[in-house]
């Protein structure tokens, strides 16, 4: 995935997990959060101004789950979408690689599902 995508998709997973703007307590866990995908000067951007200092381990836990209940992965973002294409390629390759466990079926549905839900934006 190139990095302008990565950006473009961190900054949605903000917008969307803050859509009213980003409280002031959750300022400093989410710079720590979004300072292993973006730029310094990218996270003061995001934020709209400077980006406080200290420690906000306390506060990753509940800054990390807005951003994954707005859809940010568990895992690295900017490697989503290599992993995908990755697989693609090995089904590209081996039509056996297509087989997916009843799990990971489910799991494909689930996500398939939730892509086509409309969204409440309240």
């Amino acid at each position: 995935m190139s990095r302008h995508v990565a950006v473009v998709r961190v900054v949605g997973w903000v917008h969307k997990a803050y859509p009213s703007g980003i409280e002031p307590e959750d300022r400093g866990a989410l710079a720590t959060l979004l300072g292993s995908h973006l730029s310094g000067d990218q996270v003061v951007e995001l934020l709209g101004g400077t980006v406080p200092r200290g420690d906000y381990e306390g506060d990753l836990p509940r800054v990390s789950a807005k951003l994954a209940a707005a859809g940010w992965p568990l895992a690295d973002p900017s490697t989503q979408d290599d992993e995908a294409d990755a697989q693609r390629e090995r089904e590209r390759r081996d039509p056996q690689a297509r087989l997916v466990t009843g799990g990971e079926r489910r799991r494909r549905l689930d996500r398939d599902q939730d892509a086509h839900q409309p969204r409440d934006h309240h």
